[in-house]
């Protein structure tokens, strides 16, 4: 990992500068990084700690999972797996989806009436990717 990702808030607030990040970046040492060096592509979600809000935004989501399957090595996004996710700084944005790769692309393409079917080239229905999830039943514990 490259130093200027090991930023954090508590670095700036040690360092004098806790009117700057609380004030003018809303506690956001990722925000104040961009400003200051705006020529540089950070990626926020190799910071310790994501932007609040940051995966709500689908364009965030979208850049962080084009991030992933290049990093990865997959031919397309629907090969992720929960591991990859987990193990490339996306653990946050996994739980905010339920631990759903599936999820995660589903909410990249909500907008979409058909998505690329990279296997085949062909184009499927939003509707039949929901069908394809695989269920998983909820345990119930009774008094």
């Amino acid at each position: 990992m490259v130093i200027r990702y090991k930023i954090k808030n508590e670095d700036f607030v040690a360092n004098r500068g806790r009117v700057l990040i609380e004030k003018h970046f809303h506690w956001s040492a990722v925000a104040l990084l961009q400003a200051t060096y705006d020529h540089f592509d950070f990626k926020p979600w190799l910071f310790a700690q994501v932007p609040r809000n940051y995966f709500d935004k689908k364009e965030n989501r979208k850049q962080y999972v084009e991030w992933l399957v290049e990093k990865v090595g997959v031919k397309s996004e629907s090969e992720l797996k929960v591991l990859d996710f987990r193990h490339n700084h996306g653990y946050g944005l996994l739980q905010k989806y339920g631990s759903s790769p599936l999820k995660i692309l589903e909410s990249l393409h909500l907008d979409d009436d058909k998505i690329s079917d990279d296997l085949d080239g062909s184009s499927i229905e939003m509707g039949d990717l929901v069908a394809r999830r695989p269920r998983v039943l909820q345990k119930h514990y009774w008094v």
